[in-house]
């Protein structure tokens, strides 16, 4: 419902919802929608001008994209392509 609140240009709403959801994918062991979840709130943050806290949980998604990318070990065409 965040994400699509940020679509709908609705990003004060959209923050209602993200704020929590990086911590439940967490608690459920999804590091891919808790990483997806953080770079949404970052972006409702950023359209909101709150840009401390958008580059700190920009830095935070990157981050856990990053860990998930080199957990794809030697496969080179699996880690091109993660992010795309």
């Amino acid at each position: 419902i965040g994400i699509l609140n940020l679509g709908l240009g609705r990003p004060q709403t959209a923050l209602e919802f993200l704020t929590s959801a990086p911590i439940l994918f967490r608690e459920v062991g999804n590091r891919n929608w808790e990483a997806r979840a953080l770079g949404a709130l970052a972006k409702s943050e950023a359209q909101l001008h709150r840009t401390d806290q958008a580059l700190n949980h920009f830095a935070q998604a990157t981050a856990l994209f990053e860990s998930l990318r080199g957990e794809l070990g030697g496969l080179q065409e699996a880690k091109s392509a993660f992010l795309v």
